[in-house]
């Protein structure tokens, strides 16, 4: 079980046991174990609703995280069959009017950046 779903587990029990008892103190700003499941718990539905999944990485806008880093963790705390093969950096991802994350698109785009093009070809040419 990687570290990760241990925290999870461990602030969820924590929660349901001692809901009140202080879990961070953020510069005299007192969190609660409660407090800090609730909170968990919104994002982990913010980011669903947004289309992301388990497994995805999500970082924030400016962070100076690098691809190796990226790796190198999912290395450590996933299962090798889990460990993506490269990670790419996208300023923007491609969204509904609903604002869900365009898998489809996604996809297409990765399909077309492998596909092999060929500048002088004519379509329909033999």
């Amino acid at each position: 079980m990687s570290t990760a779903h241990l925290v999870g587990r461990f602030v969820a029990d924590r929660a349901r046991a001692v809901p009140s008892a202080v879990a961070i103190d953020g510069g005299g700003v007192p969190v609660t174990y409660g407090e800090l499941h609730e909170r968990s718990a919104a994002l982990a539905a913010r980011l669903r609703a947004a289309g992301y999944s388990v497994g995805d990485v999500v970082t924030r806008p400016g962070c100076d995280t690098d691809a190796g880093e990226l790796l190198g963790l999912c290395r450590r705390e996933l299962a090798s069959f889990k460990v993506p093969v490269a990670v790419e950096f996208v300023a923007e991802l491609p969204r509904s009017g609903l604002d869900k994350v365009l898998r489809r698109e996604l996809r297409r785009r990765e399909r077309d950046r492998h596909r092999p093009h060929c500048e002088n070809s004519e379509e329909g040419a033999l």
